[in-house]
This record gives C-alpha cells, sequence and structure tokens, in this order.
C-alpha cells in the first residue's frame, strides 16, 4: 500500500509486513495517488498543480495540470486513463 504525508511532502510504501518505506520525498503537499496496472505511481500535487508518475524503474516525471488543488487521483486501468478532481469539484481526464 501506498501512501500521501501532506505535510511531510512525500509518499511512503507500507508492506505487508508492517515496514513503511518513503518512496518519494520531492513533491509539495501530494494529494492523491494511483498505481496503474504496470505498477507505476501517479501522485498529484496540491500546491504544483502537477501529477509526479513514478515508473517502475523509479524514473520520475512531473506533467503540468490546467486545474489547481489537485485533491483525488483514481487510475482506472480497463479504460487507461486517471480521473483528476479539483477542489471546486472540476473533473478532468489525463490519458
Amino acid at each position: 500500500m501506498h501512501v500521501t504525508n501532506w505535510s511531510g511532502d512525500s509518499v511512503t510504501k507500507i508492506k505487508a509486513s508492517g515496514e513503511h518505506e518513503t518512496v518519494y520525498t520531492d513533491i509539495s503537499a501530494p494529494a492523491g495517488i494511483a498505481i496503474d496496472a504496470d505498477d507505476n505511481i501517479c501522485i498529484s500535487s496540491y500546491h504544483d498543480n502537477d501529477i509526479l508518475k513514478i515508473a517502475t524503474n523509479g524514473k520520475s516525471q512531473k506533467f503540468q495540470m490546467a486545474t489547481t488543488h489537485q485533491q483525488v487521483l483514481l487510475f482506472l486501468t480497463q479504460e487507461n486513463y486517471l480521473l483528476l478532481i479539483d477542489r471546486v469539484g472540476k473533473l478532468l481526464r489525463w490519458i
């Protein structure tokens, strides 16, 4: 399981054993998180208005979004796109 730490600007992986491992620390106020069918992690930044994608090989890439203060991030594997909801309830689709 992966969780975001809003005030700590990080993402933590919690293993089945209960062990915690910080997997990413360079994101401002991570809000939403989703993992796709290939185990890539996508994280929305509330303050920076971007999506961070961390590939399974550890490489990361940021994508600027046309919305502010992203709060919810869902990945739909069958349709292969992300759904993003901002603080005013605006729904965006990102492929």
